[in-house]
């Protein structure tokens, strides 16, 4: 997909000049259950369902100085918050619930292993968003499944997110020229790789337990 240059309030989801972007929809599936690191994560979800969400809608822009990428998917969780009924034997709400988030991943070498996070020598660099937390977004590194830290920082990275019924919103956004030279290497003509996780907090989905996106999407900014 390519990143066209546009002008306007990019930084708002729900702003009128998103309706330039094209959109592409990314199918997601379950993460397989045998790449879980953890062995009660394995067994408690043997008999589960999980990765409820199934398609992500994407959309990318930049105006010369800031990258912006938005995702768009329906909740389960506000579906049922919508409905005033609980189909999910977790609550919806308070201190036991789970949050509704979304990540986007990029190999920072240029290319990587999607299905491990990456390796050593090859890492991953991951964007995070949780509900509850609307304009942070977590910056991590992977080298493998179960690696995840902090990223080194001065990436400028910042989220702006809104709802639409039963749909979350959400936009990432980065200047173009970072404080650091911290991939993904994001410029007018350049490319990178892009993958994507769901998380529904309902289904009290976390770390591996998930939707995911198989393989990588090609990204092109345009000049």
């Amino acid at each position: 997909m390519e990143a066209k240059r546009l002008t306007g309030a990019l930084s708002d989801p729900g702003a009128s000049a998103w309706a330039q972007a094209a959109v592409e929809h990314v199918a997601l599936s379950s993460a397989p259950l045998a790449d879980q690191p953890s062995r009660y994560a394995r067994s408690s979800w043997a008999d589960r369902r999980y990765g409820l969400v199934r398609d992500l809608r994407i959309q990318a822009a930049h105006d010369g100085e800031s990258f912006y990428l938005r995702l768009e998917w329906s909740s389960p969780t506000r579906e049922a918050r919508d409905a005033q009924e609980n189909p999910f034997s977790h609550p919806l709400e308070g201190p036991d619930a789970f949050p509704d988030s979304v990540a986007v991943m990029f190999p920072s070498n240029g290319d990587a292993q999607l299905e491990t996070k990456g390796c050593e020598g090859a890492p991953v660099e991951i964007w995070r968003w949780a509900e509850g937390m609307p304009e942070v977004v977590e910056d991590l590194l992977a080298t493998g499944l179960g690696t995840l830290r902090p990223a080194d920082g001065g990436s400028g990275l910042w989220a702006r997110s809104g709802a639409k019924g039963s749909r979350w919103q959400v936009v990432f956004g980065r200047p173009l020229a970072c404080e650091q030279d911290t991939p993904p290497r994001l410029a007018p003509g350049a490319s990178t790789l892009m993958a994507f996780a769901v998380w529904t907090g309902a289904n009290q989905e976390r770390a591996g337990i998930k939707s995911y996106s198989q393989r990588w999407l090609d990204l092109a900014l345009e000049r």
